[in-house]
Parts: C-alpha cells; structure tokens; sequence
C-alpha cells in the first residue's frame, strides 16, 4: 500500500476537484485559531469509489523507548452550518500514554505517535478538513476493497471433508498488524482487534459479526504490492491429520499508482479445532 503522508497543506489535484476549486471552497471554512493550523487531504478521482477508503494519522514524532504509545486526544466531528460541509477538529494536549514494559536499555527512537487512527469514505469532489494543533503532523494512507461479491447458497449435499465457513466482509487490516498470523487463525476479540478496523462506510453493508466463543477467523494476508489484487478461497477441508486445510488461488491484475495489502479472511466454526494449512493454488 502507497503511503502518501501529508504535512501542512498538501493536495493531490483530481478531475472533478481541481486545486483552484478546492482552494476556493476552502475560503467557507473557519479561519485557524493562532495555537493551530489547518490542513487539508484532497484524493484524485478514481473509477469506483465506494471501493476505496482512506485512514487518517495525527499524532507527532516523539522520542521514545521500546514502549508502545499512543497520542492522547479526540477527532470531533464538526458540521459547517450553511455550506452542508464537514470538518474536524482535533483536541489533544499533547500528551502520550504507553505500556509499561522494562526496557533493557534507554535507548531512544523517533516515531510517529498518534491519536487512534480514523477512516473516511473515499470521495474525491471534496477535501477532508482538519484543524490540528501546531506542532501535530497528519498522514494518510488510500485503501481498497476488493470488488462486491455475491453470497453463495449452501449446498444440501456437501463433498467429502468440506467444511462450512462465511467470508469476513467490511474490515481492513490495520497498519501496525503484527503479521503473520500465529497459526494462521484468530481466536479472540483482542487478537482480532490487534489485526482489523472495521469499515462500516464502505457501500456493501455492515462488518460482519464474530462469536469468537463458537467462531475463528483464518487471515490470508499478502505483501503490499501495486497490482490489482484479488484472494479467492475455493473451499475448505478437514485433512487427515484432522487439520483445517484453506485452498485459494491468488489473481493479479493491472499495475496502480498506489501500493494495497491485499488480504481475505473467512469465519470458521470452532468445532474444526485442528491447525489450520493455507494452501495456494497455482
């Protein structure tokens, strides 16, 4: 996936909103306070795009130890009376809050430490408008989804060794997943939101629902690449060994302009309690 990272004010032109436009739309939002700034995303036009979303970072480098951060603060949704436009305003202090592990030495890094990272719906006739603080940096990345699909109806008379499972739908997989997978499945709420965002926006309905009491997600996830990529399962299949055994062919397409992470996921019920063996099919 292309990381596109936007300090101050950056915009990407796009056919239907060119930049002398977006400037002059801009002029109908409130001017920035003097402990802020304004700082706008504006995406080009893309065919489709219901299919696309983009995940927003504000935060600041800090100086840090082996700790995970994270930037204290809030994005408020704010509506610009009159115009029918939105904004958002950023309420942060500044201050950070992290784990508490003992790090074996005070060695320090520079990262980027952020605020909980946000999504939008991808929309490139207008600009995304935030009002952050000074010394506060926004990023973003483009994501896409792969194409609407249709449900398959559940076969009365299934093969030998098949087993049932139901496609994970409206999700992405986060930027700071630990991958791969340890044994290739998810088996709790906790591991499953260390791995996934929710995309509710997007345009074929709601993320689905997970019983992880009853329910695993097996995850395959690929390499960031800049082809047009799509993951097929085919089936799924009780090995010998009594080993969960996930086919699935792999198609590329196109070349893009931006880099994705390509990823499927099914939902598998718990009773198939055997390791789990991604399988690609050439």
């Amino acid at each position: 996936m292309k990381k596109t990272n936007l300090i101050l004010l950056i915009m990407i032109t796009s056919k239907l909103f060119g930049q002398n436009e977006a400037l002059e739309a801009l002029k109908a939002f409130p001017e920035a306070k003097s402990n802020e700034k304004q700082v706008y995303i504006q995406v080009p036009e893309m065919n489709n795009e219901d299919n696309y979303k983009i995940e927003v970072f504000i935060g600041k480098n800090e100086m840090v130890d082996c700790n995970h951060y994270f930037m204290m603060g809030e994005v408020k949704e704010i509506n610009l009376e009159g115009w029918g436009y939105t904004y958002y305003k950023v309420e942060s202090n500044g201050q950070k809050g992290g784990t508490l592990m003992g790090c074996m030495d005070d060695k320090k890094v520079e990262k980027f430490i952020t605020i909980e990272p946000k999504t939008f719906g991808y929309n490139s006739r207008l600009p995304l408008v935030f009002y952050v603080p000074n010394d506060f940096i926004v990023k973003y990345k483009i994501y896409s989804a792969g194409p609407l699909k249709e449900a398959e109806t559940l076969k009365k008379q299934m093969r030998i060794g098949g087993i049932v499972y139901n496609e994970l739908k409206n999700y992405f997989v986060k930027n700071n997943a630990k991958l791969p997978i340890s044994k290739n499945k998810i088996t709790n709420q906790k591991q499953f939101d260390a791995v996934f965002g929710a995309a509710a926006h997007m345009g074929d309905g709601k993320p689905s629902t997970i019983d992880f009491n009853k329910e695993f997600v097996v995850p395959i996830v690929l390499k960031e690449t800049n082809l047009e990529t799509e993951i097929i399962v085919k089936g799924v299949a009780m090995g010998s060994m009594g080993d969960v055994v996930v086919n699935y062919v792999v198609k590329r397409g196109k070349k893009m302009s931006f880099t994705i992470k390509p990823f499927h996921a099914i939902i598998i019920d718990k009773s198939n309690s055997g390791k789990v063996i991604l399988k690609e099919e050439k």
